[in-house]
């Protein structure tokens, strides 16, 4: 999940971050294994299955986690959508990840200004939206990005790409409406005597807030809910505050994500997460590390910095079925003609599975129990399943 931080010491959005403190037991010859110690774990990065939740390709039981907006409201389980991103704080013992707590946090809420097919971007609150195949959409948004219309209000789930300074999204939903937009980004063109800033094409100001932030700068990640209305062009802060991540201090770590600052193959930042990587194994070697690219690293935390085991570039990695929808539960919806049935209220087509487990077509039914995993449609609000299995 693309964060936001102020340093380059914690945070990441999204598109996706898994921090593992793992335990381990064992026996001697012919004697029963000791049940590993319960470990803290926290992951932050995009849903991309459901039932439990699954995040960088770890099933989470969800089941009995308060989950919350990124204000610490309460939120409910509905709300946890493939796509949305996350920050889960689990405890896991023998190898079972259970989430305490589940934290929902989009990058932009607010209106389209423009919508580009041909380019696959939108302009939201001034900031420039990227979708590709994995990019998931509301069910009322049939067609995908094609459905969005100018002044239509959107919320956005996404990671920034530094590179090309635009949001990555990993799931778009439609509004009815709001009482406030909210924007998460960097810090640009800070103007203290007229108590105002940019974010990407968005002009903020903060003039009346109280009491008046401190920490802003140049650089810095910042997440500012919005009056609806602006005042000519600019927009007018009704809360800020810096953004950053609860990182534990240490454990083992796993991240995914892309690339936020540079300054050499042993040492850059992901999200906003520093990586130490002169002692790292680089199974890809290193050409193609460079500011915004994707990139999985594992290693353990060390006062908020990740010191890396095993550098990886997902460009090599970029089809495995951790980055594809998975979906567990009961169907409870089905439709024979369309060969389509809903599952979490997802909507699936089995028209062109290629592996059944443990039944077929013939045994689907409304209660029936399935894992599904595919592919998202072109418009990404239909998953194609590619395996079906009955459980």
């Amino acid at each position: 999940m693309f964060k936001r931080i102020q340093v380059p010491l914690a945070s990441l959005a999204a598109v996706g971050l898994l921090l593992t403190a793992c335990g381990g037991g064992g026996g001697g010859d012919g004697g029963t294994a000791a049940p590993a110690a319960s470990t803290t774990v926290y992951s932050a990065g995009a849903i991309t299955g459901l039932g439990s939740i699954i995040v960088n390709g770890q099933r989470i039981d969800d089941s009995s986690a308060r989950i919350e907006d990124d204000e610490g409201q309460g939120r409910g389980r509905d709300d946890l959508r493939v796509g949305v991103q996350v920050e889960v704080q689990s405890r896991s013992s023998n190898g079972a990840l259970v989430a305490q707590q589940v934290r929902m946090d989009s990058a932009v809420k607010g209106p389209v200004q423009s919508v580009n097919t041909a380019a696959n971007t939108a302009v939201v609150l001034g900031q420039t939206v990227a979708v590709s195949t994995t990019t998931v959409f509301d069910a009322s948004l049939t067609g995908g990005l094609a459905a969005l219309q100018v002044g239509d209000i959107v919320e956005v789930h996404a990671a920034f790409d530094a590179t090309a300074g635009v949001y990555r999204a990993s799931r778009i939903e439609a509004e009815d409406s709001t009482s406030e937009y909210a924007l998460r980004g960097v810090v640009s063109n800070l103007r203290t005597g007229a108590k105002s800033f940019d974010i990407g094409g968005a002009q903020i100001n903060y003039a009346s807030l109280t009491p008046e932030p401190t920490g802003l700068a140049d650089g810095v990640r910042v997440k500012v809910r919005l009056a609806t209305t602006p005042v000519g062009t600019t927009w007018q802060a009704v809360r800020l505050r810096l953004a950053s991540a609860n990182l534990p201090g240490q454990g083992e770590a796993h991240l995914r994500g892309l690339v936020s600052s540079f300054t050499s193959s042993s040492a850059f930042v992901i999200d906003g997460v520093t990586v130490d990587a002169s002692g790292a194994a680089f199974p890809d070697g290193i050409s193609g590390l460079a500011l915004g690219a994707a990139v999985s690293v594992e290693g353990s935390l060390r006062g908020g910095v990740l010191v890396a085991a095993k550098v990886e570039l997902e460009s090599r990695h970029g089809d495995d079925d951790s980055r594809r929808p998975e979906l567990h539960g009961a169907i409870t919806a089905l439709d024979t003609i369309a060969q389509t049935f809903v599952l979490r209220g997802v909507t699936v087509s089995y028209a062109a599975v290629q592996t059944w487990r443990d039944g077929s077509a013939q045994n689907l039914a409304v209660g029936r129990a399935l894992e599904v995993k595919g592919t998202w449609s072109a418009g990404g609000t239909i998953v194609q399943a590619s395996r079906i299995q009955f459980e």
